[in-house]
């Protein structure tokens, strides 16, 4: 394992997240806003066009550079730079949030895996992780709009890990 310089500047967040679709009634897919929370802030998890978070999508969203989310200027943690030391501060909890607006209120979203992975410019990454394995979870104004990832020792390179 690594070890992590707290100095160390962030390069870049990937957020891969696995979208099920074995739910006849709901479909799984969301169009609500979800956001990342990492570091004492949130990055709006969508792309320039309107096909993310559907029913047995892998998304891949990157933050920083070689970013490829809508507004990525502005969901970048370069800017503001955050610092490998702020995703570890206890303080701060990594989270996916989903946001619902009333024109949504009946849009339950199925999560079947997140993995985030922070990468430091100095090389070492941190990963953090939710629902590895069997598990899933809805999210929605009837079950829960927050799902909290937990720190991981293993770099996750392609969400089969």
């Amino acid at each position: 394992m690594a070890l992590f310089s707290n100095s160390d500047l962030i390069r870049s967040i990937d957020a891969h997240i696995f979208t099920g679709d074995d739910d006849d009634t709901n479909g799984g897919g969301t169009d609500a806003d979800v956001y990342l929370g990492i570091a004492g802030r949130e990055f709006r998890l969508s792309f320039d066009n309107d096909h993310w978070l559907e029913p047995g999508d892998d998304d891949h969203f990157i933050f920083g550079i070689g970013g490829n989310t809508s507004d990525a200027k502005y969901n970048d943690p370069t800017d503001p730079q955050l610092s490998i030391g702020d995703v570890l501060d206890n303080i701060h909890n990594v989270y996916v949030r989903m946001n619902v607006r009333v024109s949504e209120y009946e849009d339950p979203w199925h999560v079947e895996r997140v993995h985030v992975t922070v990468n430091g410019f100095q090389g070492p990454s941190v990963s953090f992780i939710a629902l590895d394995g069997d598990s899933s979870q809805w999210l929605g104004y009837d079950y829960g709009l927050i799902l909290y990832l937990k720190r991981t020792d293993h770099h996750i390179n392609d969400g089969t890990n």
